[in-house]
């Protein structure tokens, strides 16, 4: 074993022995294993893994691995593992986090499945805590509390995709490098960042009145911004729960934007390449209220203005592991997310009263719609989630239900779109989650 290797060991050890003397067990698990480094510094270390075992029903024309047309599948699969670090330094006057992991390994992926920082930037704090300014590889990005919900603090199984409006493109796994501003004031919170968004270039698939990514150095603007009418929220991390289990009562109203100028381009009628801005905007409003007799109710909604440039429009697929298909969208759950258009999203979830919880731990059924109206589509979709999570140890621990479904179109996208609805598919994916 090389000395980094033991280095790391004994740094892991350390922090476990030194939280695990401190805390109990429970608590632990709710906060994650913290190291005092004196009495204004720690380092708090966090854990999670998610794990599906999924039936798909997948797209018409799908073919599997050896190019057989297949009509659904099951499989079992690695969503995600990570581990954060965030060191607080002088009672947060200077903060570093830290965050690397793996996502989505099936059956279809490398056997060795690359793990990659998520996160890594650092912080300072003025004005005692109203405004932290940093830099780095971050998630403090705009357009709505979706687009930064925490992976493990979700209630629903999975982020919708089309939340993170760069995904697999221009960012990180949903993040950018730049500078940042963040903070609390007068009831708002908000953050704001100036980004260096990753070279994407598309133009060798460059059409008449069909945007796609051109390759630029430009700079892209990110603002999102939340008023809290009850409990105020703080953050550590870039990353927003949407359920506080019944610990705080909160409802806020939230707008956010992402400016991207001329990162996107087509061709118009003389066959001259234009460029076109991105231009992301968004509105939402979150509500999270407990009651008296332990039951939690959880509403969040969220419009979303989209702006790519003409009749854009791109399918995706959460660990899509049969990708080729026969039509246009594509093979296995490849759908139409994320285009110029609008979008429209909703869910909700309850945690039920104490005194009908059958078991010890809570229940808590879930739902989520999705309409979504591309200009690059002939037609506009809807879409639903329908589940129950089971709480065992509130976040840190729990098992999630869930059947998502999604649209499947005949024809092509783009413009003068043919693409119309002729089938809906679905997906039932049983979550293991422990978060430490």
């Amino acid at each position: 074993m090389k000395p980094t290797h033991y280095l790391i060991s004994f740094l892991f050890i350390g922090l476990s022995y030194g939280a695990l003397g401190q805390e109990n067990p429970n608590s632990v698990l709710s906060k994650g294993i913290k190291y005092t480094i004196d009495e204004r510094s720690t380092l708090s270390f966090h854990f999670g893994t998610q794990v599906w075992a999924r039936y798909m029903q997948v797209n018409p024309g799908t073919r599997d691995v050896n190019g057989q047309c297949i009509s659904d599948f099951y499989d079992v699969d690695l969503r995600r593992t990570r581990f954060s670090l965030y060191s607080s330094f002088l009672d947060d006057k200077f903060v570093v986090y830290t965050q690397f992991g793996m996502n989505g390994q099936t059956f279809s992926s490398i056997s060795k499945p690359q793990i990659f920082f998520h996160d890594v930037w650092s912080a300072f704090q003025f004005f005692g805590g109203k405004l932290y300014a940093g830099m780095g590889l971050h998630g403090w990005g705009g357009v709505s509390r979706i687009g930064s919900v925490s992976y493990a603090k979700n209630i629903m199984l999975d982020h919708p995709g089309f939340n993170f409006p760069n995904l697999g493109k221009t960012d990180q796994a949903g993040r950018q490098v730049g500078i940042f501003i963040k903070g609390n004031v007068a009831g708002f919170n908000y953050r704001f960042s100036l980004d260096n968004p990753f070279v994407r270039n598309e133009l060798d698939s460059i059409a008449f009145m069909e945007s796609v990514y051109a390759p630029n150095s430009n700079t892209a603007v990110k603002g999102y911004v939340f008023y809290s009418f009850l409990d105020e929220e703080k953050f550590k991390s870039s990353y927003v729960p949407m359920s506080y289990l019944g610990k705080k009562k909160v409802l806020n109203l939230g707008a956010g934007f992402d400016f991207h100028p001329k990162s996107m381009a087509s061709l118009n009628a003389s066959s001259q390449q234009i460029f076109h801005d991105k231009k992301n905007f968004g509105i939402d409003l979150f509500l999270d209220y407990p009651f008296t007799n332990k039951s939690v109710l959880t509403l969040y909604t969220t419009a979303l203005f989209y702006d790519y440039g003409p009749n854009h429009v791109r399918t995706y697929g959460v660990m899509n592991p049969v990708k080729t298909g026969d039509y246009a969208q594509g093979g296995g759950n490849y759908h139409y997310n994320v285009g110029t258009g609008t979008i429209y999203f909703g869910l909700a979830g309850f945690i039920l009263p104490e005194s009908w919880q059958p078991f010890s731990g809570k229940f808590q059924p879930i739902v989520a719609v999705h309409y979504k109206d591309f200009e690059g589509l002939n037609e506009a979709s809807l879409k639903y989630d329908l589940g129950i999570n089971y709480l065992i140890s509130g976040h840190n621990a729990k098992v999630n239900l869930q059947y998502s479904s999604w649209n499947f179109y005949q024809g092509t996208s783009g413009f003068e779109s043919d693409a119309t609805i002729s089938s809906q598919k679905g997906m039932l994916v049983l979550q293991v989650q422990m978060y430490l």
